[in-house]
């Protein structure tokens, strides 16, 4: 196993930041440190597969760029008295590069922790895996036009808009998103990676996801569970779903309902159904107890 350490050219660095934006006036840390990921390093560790985490802290923005100079660029903001040093550590073997952004190790609880992290993704040809967890985050993620193959995203407490702006390069295999305290989850363009299976733990206040996407002919399994104050989920029109209410400690409304069967099951949920056959379709498992969860067509 190999363990690179960062050689970065600080002009050429400070220079792309400058063209990209990511340095604005009044910034509210400290110290801003910058770790990237370059295409040589999936170069020089023989890549077929990469292994991204990003294990961040509050504030986070991940943003897509067609640059093919870079994989991965972090701007971090943050106060140095706490000690809490972002840090980036790849290793490498067998042809799969790891790499995890890291932020408070080392921390002084009685200093201001707080970190605003800025992420930018850029072009890259490996299958990769891409893990976001951190204790507490707010901020948008765009995922569009990467060769994802697995997503996770993990936080008792988020306020988070995900986006798949453009479709993958890949069918996902699965997205798995687990967050116990949410204020709000809002996913777009899901369809956009043609996903193989979506699960969905959530709690808290409100939940939105719209499946719409360029799906390819598949079969597509979702299973959402949880007890947020509102799902609110839009699938497309143009896909046959079937929808499965298996706890009924929860409001069940779909529309229009002219699209739509129900039959009731031996055990008293009700499975819904559209009316149409197509090609490509979605199967919903809802498990969401004492929430209201609203499901449309369009």
């Amino acid at each position: 196993m190999r363990v690179f350490m960062k050689k970065t050219a600080a002009v050429a660095v400070v220079g792309m930041l400058i063209v990209m934006g990511l340095f604005s006036a009044g910034a509210r840390a400290e110290t801003t440190k910058i770790l990237a990921l370059t295409g040589d390093d999936l170069t020089s560790a023989d890549a077929e597969e990469l292994i991204l985490t990003f294990a961040v802290a509050d504030k986070v923005a991940i943003t897509r760029t067609a640059d093919a100079n870079f994989v991965v660029m972090a701007v971090v903001e943050y106060n140095e008295e706490s000690g809490c040093e972002p840090s980036l550590v790849m290793t490498s073997a067998d042809g799969v590069l790891t790499a995890t952004f890291a932020a408070r190790d080392n921390c002084s609880s009685e200093i201001d922790i707080s970190q605003q992290w800025e992420i930018t993704l850029g072009d890259c040809e490996p299958d990769t895996d891409i893990t976001i967890r951190g204790d507490v985050l707010e901020g948008e993620i765009d995922l569009g036009g990467l060769p994802l193959r697995n997503l996770l995203i993990s936080t008792p407490q988020s306020e988070l808009d995900v986006d798949f702006s453009s479709p993958t390069k890949r069918s996902v295999a699965s997205i798995d998103i687990h967050t116990t305290g949410c204020r709000k989850l809002t996913m777009s363009n899901i369809g956009n990676t043609d996903f193989e299976t979506f699960e969905l733990f959530a709690g808290g206040m409100n939940v939105d996801l719209d499946f719409r996407g360029a799906y390819g002919s598949n079969r597509h399994g979702v299973k959402i569970e949880g007890a947020a104050n509102r799902f609110n989920i839009i699938v497309p029109a143009d896909a046959s779903q079937t929808v499965q209410s298996l706890i009924t400690i929860s409001s069940v409304s779909v529309g229009p309902l002219l699209q739509w069967n129900k039959r009731k099951r031996v055990n008293n949920a009700f499975i819904y159904s559209s009316s149409y056959e197509y090609e490509n379709t979605i199967t919903i498992d809802l498990a969401t107890v004492y929430s209201s969860t609203r499901i449309f067509r369009k």
